[in-house]
């Protein structure tokens, strides 16, 4: 029997998802003689920008007179970022000497992290921020009936050292 070990309460709002189709080629030395391991991997992968709205304080919904409210909104995260295996395959491996499981394994890693800087580069967090705009606007307004105005949370001022 599968046994529940834990719940856990999540307040990510995911807004949008970048998929990424890539051949990587991973290199990894071996010994001093040997020519080097390779893999070429042909890889899909995933990557999540969402609001996390369990950083929402009081103080960042601020009602202003009877028809407008401003919600600062947290900065967008990447969420995640992932390779589909599924739609993933090792197109070669050279040289691995029977280590081909841990070089594949190694180049499926170097991929993530690929997955993980395109996503970045192209813009996730900017697109993120769009689309909350464009998702949570009309909903808050459809719920309070007032004009809503969303904003970017501002850092907590920091509290001065004490010598």
């Amino acid at each position: 029997n599968t046994v529940l070990q834990k719940v856990e309460s999540l307040g990510r709002l995911e807004l949008v998802r970048y998929r990424f189709k890539d051949v990587v080629e991973y290199k990894k030395s071996t010994y001093r003689f040997l020519p080097d391991a390779k893999v070429a991997l042909i890889v899909a992968g995933d990557a999540i920008g969402c609001l996390d709205l369990r950083k929402v304080r009081t103080q960042d919904v601020v009602f202003e007179g009877d028809s407008v409210v401003r919600v600062a909104l947290p900065p967008a995260e990447l969420c995640s970022w992932q390779i589909d295996h599924r739609a993933s395959k090792v197109y070669s491996v050279e040289n691995g000497f029977f280590q081909d499981a841990e070089l594949v394994d190694a180049g499926y890693q170097y991929a993530e992290a690929n997955v993980r800087r395109a996503a970045l580069q192209s813009g996730i967090l900017a697109q993120t921020e769009q689309n909350a705009q464009q998702l949570l606007r009309p909903l808050l307004e459809t719920l309070t009936g007032r004009r809503v105005v969303l904003t970017r949370q501002t850092a907590p001022p920091r509290q001065p050292v004490r010598q």
